[in-house]
């Protein structure tokens, strides 16, 4: 049986746990956030898909479905 203080310690550790995976979270969601506006204004200047998915390591579709989304480019035109 934990005594009072190994139970809250490892409320703290899971607290720091949870709090490190939302960190994680929130940086891997902002770069995803720049890729998609790199995405855009690559799109805008006549740069292919293909190049953008490429020089951001993404794939194809997921950038052909951020500018289909976003109405930048029309579905028949992917």
């Amino acid at each position: 049986m934990m005594t009072l203080f190994e139970q809250e310690y490892a409320v703290e550790r899971y607290g720091d746990e949870k709090r490190a995976e939302g960190k994680a979270e929130g940086r891997t969601e902002g770069e995803l956030n720049k890729a998609k506006e790199m995405a855009f204004s690559l799109f805008q200047m006549g740069v292919p898909i293909e190049k953008i998915a490429e020089a951001a390591k993404l794939d194809v579709g997921l950038v052909k479905n951020w500018l289909i989304e976003s109405g930048t480019v029309g579905a028949k035109n992917k």
